[in-house]
């Protein structure tokens, strides 16, 4: 079972700007997603949750 931790917005923006997207990922509905598969305004920030992910099982 995968395990996510929620990070704050400004770790999140910091990620986003220094590429990182492949370690974070974003709430899209109900599922917690890869950041890399989404579009993301940096205006829209406040809205979302984002989580890294803390086992490599799947």
């Amino acid at each position: 079972m995968e395990s996510y931790v929620q990070i704050t917005n400004e770790a999140a923006a910091e990620m986003i700007l220094d590429g990182s997207f492949d370690e974070l990922w974003i709430m899209d509905a109900k599922d917690i997603v890869k950041c890399s598969t989404c579009l993301i305004r940096l205006e829209e920030l406040p809205e979302f949750k984002f989580f890294v992910r803390l086992s490599n099982e799947k």
